[in-house]
């Protein structure tokens, strides 16, 4: 024979009360209470009661307060970013010493070993492992043949001078005796300090690094497009044109 049952989980709340805590004092259950649950309607009329009889209420294992939680050995995505963005702490020793006091922080030429821990790590070694602190095992580093000693730099100095023409006219060292008319720079390197520089020192090294007004600007080729010789006078001659075709326009 076949049945078919139909089982309803009604919470119950509003348990625990002191009269409930009592009767159940230090026993492991009590399975002769009963209880009533009253159904409203939305008006807040009592439209039905169901009685249930006989259910067990079971007491907790222990009395003794709430469990401790045991800490999770995990850590969080955002703890394992916090550690890798920390860095890294590094200390150095001669030999792969147990002793703290033989490690150091600096690194110098005669250190062969480190260790490696997590950057803010508070703990401090002193005695016992140094893993306890948090430190790695010690690690060797690569140490590879010492090589020839490299030649020494050449130191070079810088002169700088001004002039008021291309060949070096009008030569200036000083910046202070600078005029609107020093058009001209030249720059000269040397190994050696110089103790005096001349104009001939920089002869073929003149740059224009100011340039004329527009009447002492020549052009190349002036005798196949204009009379002049210089841009102004090319505009000149540009802006006769330039009348000239506005009075033919008149005329058409």
């Amino acid at each position: 024979m076949e049945y078919t049952f139909t089982e309803f989980t009604i919470p119950i709340r509003n348990m625990n009360t002191e009269e409930l805590n009592t009767l159940l004092g230090t026993l492991e259950s009590v399975a002769t209470l009963n209880g009533e649950l009253v159904g409203f309607d939305e008006g807040g009329n009592e439209v039905f009661v169901l009685q249930v009889k006989g259910f067990t209420v079971r007491n907790r294992i222990s009395s003794t307060g709430n469990p401790t939680e045991i800490q999770s050995e995990y850590l969080t995505e955002a703890q394992v970013r916090a550690l890798c963005a920390a860095g890294l702490e590094l200390i150095f020793s001669e030999t792969q010493s147990e002793l703290s006091q033989d490690w150091h922080e600096v690194q110098t030429e005669t250190d062969r070993y480190f260790r490696i821990r997590l950057q803010g790590d508070s703990r401090t070694w002193t005695s016992g492992a140094a893993a306890d602190a948090g430190w790695s095992d010690p690690f060797g580093m690569i140490a590879g043949a010492k090589g020839d000693p490299g030649e020494d730099a050449t130191t070079w100095y810088t002169h700088v001078a001004f002039a008021t023409a291309g060949d070096g006219t009008g030569f200036i060292l000083d910046a202070t005796e600078w005029t609107e008319n020093h058009k001209y720079i030249a720059l000269l390197t040397t190994t050696e300090p110089a103790e005096t520089i001349v104009q001939e020192d920089f002869a073929g090294l003149w740059i224009k690094f100011i340039i004329d007004s527009a009447a002492n600007i020549k052009i190349a080729d002036s005798g196949a497009y204009f009379a002049g010789e210089t841009v102004e006078a090319a505009l000149q001659e540009l802006g006769g044109i330039l009348v000239g075709m506005e009075e033919l326009l008149k005329e058409i």
